[in-house]
């Protein structure tokens, strides 16, 4: 029989619907609910190694109870870092097409991790601004978008908080932090980053938010630059985390 060409017009536009409201799981492919806007099916949610309590009281890192050997032996700059889950499997694919996929909807995936984040960890409660960690100009026009600003617009209109878009700024470009020693991470950080206007900070608790925390080189020279513009606090909170 042949096709007289509905068929294909169905197809084109379930692909398009797709792109806007995917009706797909993005990691396996099954058929997803209508009413799902994670955009995950509920086997790979569960699949999603999530952190709970306990975890070190500055880093995050889970399964400490109190201060890590690594916070003890170093100063931080924030006052506490947390993440939704692991950066392993399922949540390292949507960080991935997030980032290097061009798929945009998936930071509501990953916001909506981080949003249930307040309820695991009260200590994240009570910010009043929320700021993405930036991408120098050059990368973000490369890119297209800076994650950590879908991700802190998805979480700022969930909790309610506004967001500061570009206030704190890379001054400088710099070698991308993976696979980097610990060593050559905090100097490739250095003085990466300023404040335009230091009042919008003052003596405020500043909410940095990231996609991935590693060694937290970046997170805490992002906190230095806004504690020395005057904040009151900075936490730190990221959609995922190296073990």
């Amino acid at each position: 029989m042949m096709d007289d060409g509905n068929g294909e017009k169905v197809r084109l536009w379930e692909s398009f619907l797709n792109l806007l409201f995917p009706l797909f799981c993005f990691v396996c492919g099954k058929p997803l609910e209508p009413d799902n806007r994670m955009f995950l099916c509920s086997l790979c949610l569960v699949n999603i190694r999530r952190i709970r309590s306990p975890v070190c009281g500055r880093c995050g890192r889970p399964g400490c109870n109190g201060v890590c050997a690594e916070c003890r032996k170093a100063y931080r700059y924030y006052n506490v870092a947390r993440a939704a889950g692991i950066y392993e499997g399922v949540l390292k694919e949507c960080i991935h097409g997030l980032k290097y996929g061009r798929k945009p909807y998936l930071a509501k995936t990953l916001a909506g991790l981080m949003v249930d984040s307040f309820g695991i960890f009260p200590e994240l409660a009570g910010c009043a601004v929320i700021v993405p960690v930036p991408l120098h100009r050059v990368r973000e026009r490369e890119r297209g978008f800076n994650q950590a600003h879908l991700l802190a617009k998805a979480v700022g209109n969930a909790v309610g908080v506004g967001v500061s878009r570009k206030n704190l700024r890379r001054v400088r470009d710099a070698v991308p932090q993976t696979g980097l020693p610990r060593s050559l991470r905090l100097s490739n950080v250095r003085e990466l980053f300023s404040v335009g206007d230091p009042s919008e900070f003052a003596d405020k608790e500043v909410l940095l938010i990231d996609d991935v925390l590693t060694t937290g080189s970046t997170a805490d020279e992002c906190s230095k630059t806004l504690v020395e513009a005057g904040a009151k606090t900075v936490s730190v909170l990221t959609a995922a985390r190296g073990e």
